[in-house]
This record gives structure tokens, C-alpha cells and sequence, in this order.
């Protein structure tokens, strides 16, 4: 047996396994003596079925089967001894392999057989963030609710929670659900709903006395400043960025919501705050650390993707292009071949970018030396778990927590770890569980090594930077 690595450009390279009849026989014999052993066909007793005859009818499945396993258990060893770390799996090159001569082999006369497999090299980079991101200019915003943030959500959590009623006419702090058209095209309906309560006075007004199916003109940046502040839900909004958008609309109402809100006392703040508080102040201190840390998980992944985008942006890794561009095409779902040329570089330039940002995270854990224990997959099924129980029960407000935040010997977690033992016993699942451990970690290197400019603002003040 013998066995070579070629190294080419743009990170592809070749490994040529070479075999002798004695590397690859005995483990076709064994297997036919096995076979043999609970083989059953007519005029032998049952076990007795001559070895040569098995072969005759199942040789060349079980020498095809074998080869396989050599070919995994070989090259694997290989790569694994001499450190080439693989970006795609290896594929068998056909044409050069010797697929033809098994297909016609001769057992009374056994060949040497050589395969050649294709290979993708994952490049080993050591990234320096320090300096790699030197000139970056990425800021890190602390946000710290502003008084009246803290009483808005307060009342937004009075009106979800409170009774609902449909009225007939629209009064100022209703729900208005309906959808626009334009003159352009008035067979297209874009779903729209409004929550009159935080949106523009001088829109409100206009709403004011109106019924279902009555209608009412809104222009396009009045539509684009409600988004801005929260007081419109699109169920499509890309309309809102085309070009040459038409500049009015009608707005059609199809229902009327309004919210009595809940009254603000004691079983309120209880009730919200899982009995951790019954007076307003240290409810509205409650309030004003969850949004705290809400937006602090928030800024933290705009500040990770930000540095992720600016690596991928900065680091040239020859990936092969066309490769990647035929194994798109082979994905059924991407219907690549269906696609204009702009829509299929555009494709293979999401494509490419997603590999990219995989080797850089890589690269930085593995820089960095860090390796994921299964205590922190147990710390993130924690985590999970109690996200899934806060969905299914409609909890108001979510604990919002980090890997530190978990305590493995605390009683409510042991008894969470059994369920989400079950829970996350599938494979993908589990995958899901180290992707995010791995994103914890990434995060706290990124934001120790990048240099970053720190800055304090309110959520209004964040939403408007994100945008």
C-alpha cells in the first residue's frame, strides 16, 4: 500500500492511494467466510455454502464494499497524521480511479488499484485580530434604558396583557389592521398594522371616528417614519425600498383592536415580575435590568457580526471558486441553473462568504486554544430549555441569559438537564448546542482583542445605529 499527497493552487489538492491485492484480499475473505457462515440457498444445508460460489454472486458488492473502508480508514489516518485539516469532503476522482477495474475484476487474478481523491484544504491562517482590525472604527455600545423607555415598555406590557375589545370606530390608541395599494398597481396588497398609540399624532388624528372598510391616504415617508418608530407592522416590507416605489397610498381598514390595559398595582408587578416585585420602584428596577441586559445580548451580536463581516471583508483565503459554484448547482433546492447570472454570482458570493466567516471562527478557537466541554453544552441545553418553556407558556418577560449566567448545581437546573437530555439527544440538535457555545466564546476573544470604541446610549439611540 502506498500513499501520496499533491498539493495544488487555491487550496485544492490530490491524495493517490495505491493498493496491492494483499492490502485489500484478506478483508474480502473474511467477509465472504462471514457471509458464508448464515448464507442459505438451495441444495446446501445452511452455513455449507462453498466460499467460492458466494464470491462468484457476491464478490464484486463485497469488493467494492471493502474498498470503500479502506479507502475512509486510509486516507483518513493520512490526513489526520500529517495534519491536513479537510474544508469539504474528499471526492473520488472517476475518471482516474480504478472504478472500471473492479467493475471487471477477476478474482483468479487480482490487480494492484489505485484512487485518487480530490481534496479541499481548510487553510491554517493565526489570525492577529489586534491588528488585522486596527483600523476598523467598530463601536461597542453599552445601552442603558432612558426613564421613559422603561415606562414605555411598562404600559406596552399593561396594554398586551389587558382585556381587547373591537370596537366599531377608531379611537387614539387602537390596533388598526388593514393594507395599502397604489394607483400603480392595485391589485397588490401590502398588509399593514397599526399601532395608533405610538405612532404620529398627526397620522393618529387622521384615523380618528373611522370604520372597517373605510379608507385614508398615507405617503410613503410617512409610511418609512412609523417603521422608524415602531408603530407599523409590515407583513411584507420590501416594497418600502424598491426603486421608483410609488409615493402615495390608500390604506384600507379591515379590523379595529383596542387594548383596556391592566391596572398597574401590586398583582400586576407581581404577576410580571415572578413575585420578585410588588411596588412600583423595585418593579420598574426590574424593568429597567432586564432591558438592560436584553439590549446588552442585542449589541453584542451587532458587534460580532460587525467584526465577522469586516474579517471577511479583510482576509483573502483562495477558496475555489468554481468548485463551490458546481456544488451549489448540484443542491436541488437552490435551483441554481434556473437563476440569472447577476442572481447566481450573487448566490456563490453569499455562498463563499459563509465559508469564509466558517474557517476565520475556526481558525480563532482553535488560535486561541479553546476547547468546548460538555459542561457548556449542558450550561446552552439549560439556556434552550428555558427559552422552549418560556415560548410554550407565554412568559411576558424572558430571563435573558449567557453561558456565565448557568449554574449546573443549582436544583431547577439539574431537573432541566434531564428533560433537555432527551430533548437534545439528536444529532442536529446537539450540533445547534456547540454552535452556540462556540459563538459565547468567539464573542468574548473578539471583543478582548478587537480594538473597539465604547459607547453609552438609550434603545432608541441603539435602533436607530442598528439602522
Amino acid at each position: 500500500m502506498n500513499i501520496t499527497f499533491e498539493e495544488k493552487e487555491n487550496l485544492l489538492g490530490e491524495v493517490k492511494l495505491e493498493l496491492e491485492p494483499q492490502d485489500y484480499l484478506p478483508s474480502i475473505q473474511k467477509k465472504l467466510k462471514e457471509v458464508s457462515k448464515y448464507a442459505q440457498m438451495p441444495g446446501f444445508r445452511p452455513g455449507k455454502v462453498p466460499t467460492s460460489l458466494l464470491q462468484k454472486m457476491y464478490g464484486k458488492s463485497i469488493l467494492f464494499e471493502e474498498i470503500n473502508k479502506i479507502i475512509n480508514a486510509e486516507v483518513s489516518e493520512y490526513l489526520k497524521s500529517n495534519k491536513i485539516d479537510l474544508l469539504f469532503n474528499y471526492e473520488i476522482d472517476n475518471e482516474k480511479s480504478s472504478l472500471e477495474e473492479i467493475k471487471h475484476f477477476n478474482f483468479n487474478q487480482p490487480a494492484p488499484l489505485s484512487f485518487y481523491l480530490n481534496i479541499v484544504r481548510k487553510p491554517k491562517l493565526n489570525i492577529n485580530l489586534s491588528a488585522l482590525l486596527a483600523d476598523a472604527n467598530l463601536t461597542a455600545y453599552k445601552v442603558v434604558p432612558s426613564e421613559s423607555e422603561v415606562e414605555e415598555y411598562i404600559t406596552d406590557l399593561s396594554y398586551e396583557y389587558g382585556t381587547r375589545e373591537n370596537p366599531e370606530t377608531v379611537e387614539l390608541n387602537d390596533h388598526v389592521y388593514g393594507y395599502l395599494t397604489s394607483s400603480e398597481n392595485e391589485s397588490s396588497k401590502n398588509h399593514m398594522k397599526i399601532e395608533l398609540r405610538k405612532t404620529l399624532m398627526r397620522v393618529a388624528e387622521k384615523f380618528l371616528g373611522k370604520k372597517v372598510e373605510d379608507t385614508l391616504e398615507l405617503d410613503l415617508e410617512t409610511i418609512k417614519e412609523m417603521q422608524d418608530n415602531d408603530a407599523i407592522y409590515l407583513v411584507d416590507e420590501d416594497f418600502l425600498t424598491q426603486e421608483n416605489a410609488p409615493k402615495t397610498y390608500t390604506y384600507t381598514i379591515k379590523g379595529i383592536s383596542r387594548a383596556i390595559p391592566k391596572t398597574l398595582d401590586s398583582d400586576f408587578y407581581s404577576m410580571f415580575s415572578q413575585e420578585k416585585a410588588t411596588d412600583k420602584e423595585t418593579f420598574y428596577n426590574y424593568i429597567k435590568e432586564r432591558l438592560t441586559k436584553q439590549y446588552t445580548l442585542l449589541a453584542n451580536e451587532k458587534l460580532y457580526n460587525q467584526i465577522l463581516k469586516k474579517l471577511v471583508q479583510k482576509v483573502d483565503i483562495p477558496l475555489p471558486v468554481e468548485l463551490i459554484r458546481e456544488k451549489i448547482a448540484k443542491i436541488s433546492e437552490t435551483k441554481f441553473n434556473t437563476l440569472t447570472s447577476e442572481k447566481q454570482e450573487e448566490m456563490l458570493k453569499q455562498q463563499t462568504d459563509v465559508i469564509k466567516a466558517t474557517i476565520l471562527t475556526e481558525d480563532i478557537l482553535n488560535t486561541n486554544n479553546v476547547t468546548i466541554s460538555e459542561d457548556d453544552i449542558k450550561r446552552q441545553s439549560v439556556i434552550e430549555i428555558k427559552y422552549r418553556f418560556a415560548y410554550m407558556t407565554q412568559t411576558p418577560i424572558v430571563e435573558f441569559l449567557n453561558l456565565d449566567d448557568i449554574d449546573l448545581d443549582a436544583d431547577e437546573n439539574a431537573q432541566l438537564l434531564e428533560i433537555a437530555g432527551k430533548v437534545f439527544e439528536d444529532e442536529k440538535e446537539y450540533r445547534k448546542l456547540h454552535e452556540s457555545v462556540e459563538k459565547h466564546y468567539l464573542k468574548k476573544i473578539m471583543f478582548e482583542q478587537v480594538p473597539l470604541t465604547f459607547k453609552e446610549v438609550s434603545i432608541n439611540e441603539f435602533k436607530k445605529a442598528e439602522k
